[in-house]
Parts: C-alpha cells; sequence; structure tokens
C-alpha cells in the first residue's frame, strides 16, 4: 500500500498475536528485524522486511535479506514487496491496504498459495 496505510501497524497487530514480545518498528532503515515468535506456531521467527529504498536487484543483494526466504522456520512480512517480487519466492499470502477514508483502510487479499511445510 502507499505511504500511511497501515502496513507497520498491521504487521505490530500480527506479531502481537504471534506473541511477538518487544517493539515492532519499521525496518526502514536497516531492511529487516527479525522477531522471535514465543507462541506455538510453525514459525519460530516473524522477519519484518521493507523494501521500500530496493530499487535495484545489486541492492537487493547487498541487503543480506534473500537468506530469510529459505527457512521454512520463519513468517516473513514484506513491505513494498512489489519492488523485490523478481528476486525472491512466489509468496504465500499478498494482503494489499490502501486509504477508505482518512481514518479507514481497505484491505484486500490478492493472492493465496498454500504452503507445502513438512
Amino acid at each position: 500500500g502507499a505511504l500511511g496505510t497501515g502496513k507497520t501497524t498491521f504487521v505490530r497487530l500480527l506479531a502481537e498475536r504471534l506473541g511477538v514480545s518487544g517493539r515492532v518498528l519499521s525496518p526502514t532503515f536497516v531492511f529487516a528485524h527479525e522477531h522471535p515468535i514465543l507462541k506455538r506456531f510453525p514459525f519460530r521467527k516473524l522477519v519484518h522486511i521493507d523494501a521500500y529504498r530496493i530499487d535495484s536487484q545489486k541492492i537487493f543483494r547487498s541487503t543480506g535479506i534473500s537468506h530469510y526466504f529459505k527457512d521454512l522456520a520463519n513468517l516473513v512480512v514484506v513491505e513494498w514487496g512489489e519492488k523485490i517480487r523478481r528476486w525472491i519466492p512466489q509468496p504465500d499470502l499478498v494482503i494489499r491496504l490502501r486509504h477508505h477514508s482518512p481514518r479507514t483502510r481497505k484491505i484486500q487479499i490478492v493472492k493465496f498459495h498454500a504452503p507445502q511445510r513438512k
């Protein structure tokens, strides 16, 4: 979604539901934050990536974030995922947030791909 649509707020609420302790901040200037998931889930870590500043494959490679997608124990949430979709695996779920009014947002689930977990 556009700036200010609530992407980081969405990740904060997701993290809360997963039992993540500590503050969830936007990783805009560091590209990614890792948060251990404390509740019993198939995932052990929430990885919050902000791809807003990634505008080339060279920058993508330099961030080192590609390894997060290889570990099935990671739940990877990417803000601005459309900027890096060519270099990451097909997502299991794509959620789009957009402004509906100054105080409300529309959430649209646009793609679901059932993951193959072992």
